[in-house]
């Protein structure tokens, strides 16, 4: 989390497994923040890598659903799926707790815009993530914009229905 941020920046290995803490209670964690890249795969190496483009992305990935841990008092009671659940996302709110865990997370650790734009990429990675990253295009959150909201002119002139048949 932005406020936890306490790990050198490098390259980390791991398994989604391992990111998992139980905690006495199912929830939400193993986030990290800063990430440029991170790779899914499996013992081939074949998988997935997310790439950011642009500033840095927040990543969590776990085998457990939120309805699952919602619905669930303790870990031992959550079936855990063969499926990776993925969040990727331009930041987290802190948790705070700086003085006492009733505390909220610091002014400069809260998200108060309303809107983030971020950019990144799902790239199919099948052994060497130096070649995937390599061959990505540059791409910033500036193209996503332009793409999700293209000038009305560029767009091509398909006719309704009712025009057809005039």
């Amino acid at each position: 989390y932005i406020d936890r941020n306490f790990e050198p920046i490098g390259i980390h290995g791991g398994t989604v497994d391992g990111e998992w803490t139980d905690y006495s209670r199912p929830q939400i964690n193993g986030n990290k923040t800063d990430v440029r890249w991170v790779s899914f795969s499996g013992d081939d190496g074949t998988g997935l890598l997310v790439a950011a483009e642009g500033a840095p992305l927040g990543i969590e990935a776990r085998h457990y659903g939120t309805p699952t841990m919602r619905e669930s008092d303790y870990s031992f009671q959550m079936e855990r799926s063969d499926d990776i659940f993925l969040n990727i996302d331009a930041a987290q709110n802190g948790v705070g707790g700086i003085n006492s865990w009733g505390q909220k997370a610091l002014e400069k650790h809260r998200l108060n815009k309303k809107q983030y734009a971020y950019a990144y990429r799902l790239i199919p990675v099948a052994g060497d993530v130096d070649a995937a990253l390599a061959g990505r295009a540059a791409f910033g959150p500036a193209d996503v914009q332009a793409l999700a909201r293209p000038a009305e002119s560029s767009l091509p002139k398909i006719p309704s229905p009712s025009q057809k048949n005039q």
